[in-house]
């Protein structure tokens, strides 16, 4: 029964990890659609409530985006971990098949001459050994690859992660701006949209969570 468990987690795990990876990009895409209309609102406001309730709706867009990049990377960092230890093993398994190959291929020894069929079946043991390796060299190149993939897109999202909080930061920023402004009935800061740089940071903001 255990067995069968293990083995059920086994098949299964890929499973959730695909699953979950995928509603992460769904909240992505989700998100990256909210900022469009925000910024969008953002551009078409006149009035000062009308500017801070979009920019409102830029805040909560940003942060359901940031919510989406850090399930992304906590995936991530699971993936990792686990093509991590399948990579270990794969190594050592070949590092073993090497070590067993070289001890067929030196000098006859009373340990060689053990196998159940004698030096015939030592040999027909070797070449399927020999066999065997390069299939199992493959298989941990293309971990070590998945592996290196994995590390990249961490840190790409992590990257990601940063410029959306620095691009929520600026919108909290605009929004306590404007309110401060309205309570002390002082003129109006610029609007959001006509501030280049901070135009810049929605549009990268944007793609980076299409990306």
């Amino acid at each position: 029964m255990k067995h069968f468990a293990a083995a059920f987690l086994f098949v299964c795990l890929p499973l959730m990890a695909q699953a979950q990876a995928e509603e992460a990009a769904a909240e992505a895409r989700a998100a990256s659609a909210a900022l469009e209309t925000a910024s969008s609102k953002l551009d078409q406001a006149d009035g000062a409530r009308d500017r801070v309730q979009a920019l409102t709706e830029t805040i909560q867009a940003f942060e359901a985006g940031l919510a989406a990049m850090r399930a992304g990377l906590r995936q991530a960092a699971i993936n990792e971990a686990q093509l991590s230890r399948k990579l270990q093993a794969r190594e050592g398994e070949v590092a073993q098949f090497l070590g067993v190959l070289q001890s067929i291929g030196g000098d006859p020894s009373p340990v060689v001459l053990l196998h159940p069929d004698g030096p015939m079946g030592t040999a027909r043991a070797g070449m399927l050994l020999a066999e065997l390796t390069p299939a199992l060299n493959a298989r941990a190149d293309a971990l070590r690859q998945d592996y290196e993939d994995i590390k990249t897109l961490r840190a790409l999202q992590t990257d990601a992660a940063q410029r959306l909080q620095e691009g929520l930061t600026e919108v909290q920023r605009a929004r306590t701006a404007l309110n401060q402004a309205m309570a002390n009935r002082t003129d109006l800061p610029t609007r959001f949209t006509e501030d280049p740089v901070r135009t810049a940071i929605l549009i990268a903001s944007t793609e980076t969570l299409d990306g």
